[in-house]
């Protein structure tokens, strides 16, 4: 059965978790559409995906890898996007894919 916590923005259907990102506050990055982010328990630790790319974080708690996952995200968009002349072929791709769903500019909120 699938249910929605609407005061954690997450989804559950069984022991995954499934999130919209809509906005990373604190970072200077806009969303342009949310990402979704897949959360699963493994090996006593939450490990959260981002669906669209092979982007990955863990943490103790759902929360916990979501907002890591939020940290990773933005790190690697503003690293990828200052070395775009040497990047590999999955830096280059996952750049491409996070371009599309994101912004460098100031957010709404912090």
């Amino acid at each position: 059965m699938d249910a929605r916590t609407p005061q954690s923005g997450f989804w559950a259907h069984n022991t995954v978790l499934f999130t919209a990102l809509t906005v990373l506050p604190g970072y200077s990055l806009r969303v342009l559409r949310p990402l979704l982010a897949v959360v699963r328990p493994t090996n006593g630790v939450y490990l959260a995906s981002l669906v669209v790319t092979d982007i990955s974080a863990s943490g103790e708690s759902s929360a916990a890898a979501v907002d890591n996952l939020k940290d990773i995200i933005v790190a690697k968009f503003h690293l990828f996007s200052q070395k775009k002349n040497i990047l590999g072929e999955r830096p280059e791709r996952q750049l491409r894919t996070l371009q599309r769903f994101l912004r460098a500019g100031l957010t709404a909120s912090k």
